[in-house]
């Protein structure tokens, strides 16, 4: 009867070290990455867009602020609004 107690602490003792364990293995793997957005992948996701005659006032106003961003960002080398 006493092994069989001295056997259930050791069980529990193992569950706890191994739990402990598995804790600083995880953390421990964790890497930090940090992404740094550029102009020139700004301008591979925003392509231009193009008016139509068909479009509205409104829609082409609208146009012409995006193509005033996308001007500035890829044809005038802006700085991506960090400076």
């Amino acid at each position: 009867m006493e092994l069989l107690k001295k056997l259930n602490k050791l069980k529990k003792l193992k569950v706890a070290l191994l739990s402990c364990l598995l804790v600083i293995v995880v953390s421990g793997c964790a890497t930090k990455a940090s992404y740094e957005v550029t102009n020139k992948g700004m301008c591979l996701i925003f392509p231009p867009i193009y008016g139509h005659e068909d479009d509205t006032d409104g829609t082409l106003d609208q146009l012409e602020v995006y193509m005033d961003l996308y001007t500035y960002f890829c044809k005038e080398g802006g700085t991506n609004g960090s400076r």
